[in-house]
């Protein structure tokens, strides 16, 4: 009963020492590149565009243009190849990149999920390796009035940003999930590693996406504090309830969970 409670518990239940994962066979993908697009066209097309493969990431620094987009998508058992469309939402197909060191094939050419639904190889250093990330989980019926919000912010950003990645998922019924209880998009900052000056403009941009209800994500920067976290999850208290009768001690509380979630 207790269970979705305690798949995200941020080390406060305890030490997980066994876990079960049901496993699905591997299959094969396919990745294709698109753009650039029209800011206005992504918006207004948002989630017919993330709607196009099995994984879509869109990539912006919030001017005119989304400019790349990756639709990732699953080949079906049996099938060597799919359909692609040569545009989306009039953004043209790309010639792609066949991959290497760096990314992950973006050509189009069918591979094992592992090696084309991330964005890098697994051996490789992710991103540009000596950065700063936050997170944010907007509603997805916010979705456009979010990300204009944050356009907003368009002068101070670009000089602090590597990109932003805007990806979809899908809700979930889990207590302390930044996706519990509907779909919502994932804004998702790479900065270059200046600390101060991005931990300032964490905070104007955190105050802009207050009024659609952006979760943070958990292990990522964040301004936001004990409070504005409480409001975002309504089964915080039933979570609470669960750490007292797992841990009535306290064994596992830190200084984060009591700054940020007062246990």
């Amino acid at each position: 009963m207790d269970f979705p409670g305690a798949v995200i518990h941020l080390g406060l239940l305890g030490v997980v020492t066994r876990v079960t994962l049901e496993l699905e066979p591997s299959y094969r993908m396919r990745q294709d590149v698109y753009g650039p697009m029209p800011w206005n066209t992504y918006v207004d097309n948002l989630e017919e565009i993330h709607a196009a493969g099995y994984s879509v990431s869109a990539f912006t620094r919030f001017g005119e243009t989304v400019h790349e987009i990756l639709v990732k998508s699953r080949i079906p058992d049996g099938a060597r190849d799919i359909d692609i469309v040569k545009d989306l939402s009039g953004a043209p197909r790309l010639p792609g990149d066949p991959g290497g060191a760096s990314v992950t094939e973006r050509d189009g050419s069918v591979g094992p999920w592992w090696d084309r639904l991330p964005h890098f190889p697994i051996a490789s250093t992710p991103s540009v390796g000596s950065e700063l990330q936050s997170e944010h989980f907007v509603p997805l019926r916010h979705a456009g009035a979010a990300l204009e919000a944050v356009r907003a912010h368009a002068p101070r950003l670009l000089p602090l940003l590597h990109v932003s990645e805007l990806r979809t998922m899908a809700g979930d019924g889990l207590w302390l999930s930044p996706t519990q209880g509907e779909d919502v998009l994932c804004i998702a900052f790479t900065w270059k590693k200046v600390p101060g000056a991005v931990a300032e403009l964490l905070v104007d941009i955190e105050r802009s996406l207050t009024p659609f209800s952006a979760r943070p994500h958990w292990g990522k920067l964040s301004s936001l504090d004990r409070d504005a976290i409480s409001d975002l999850y309504p089964r915080l208290p039933e979570f609470c309830r669960l750490v007292t009768e797992f841990d009535p001690d306290r064994k596992f509380a830190s200084p984060f969970s009591e700054r940020v979630l007062g246990i």
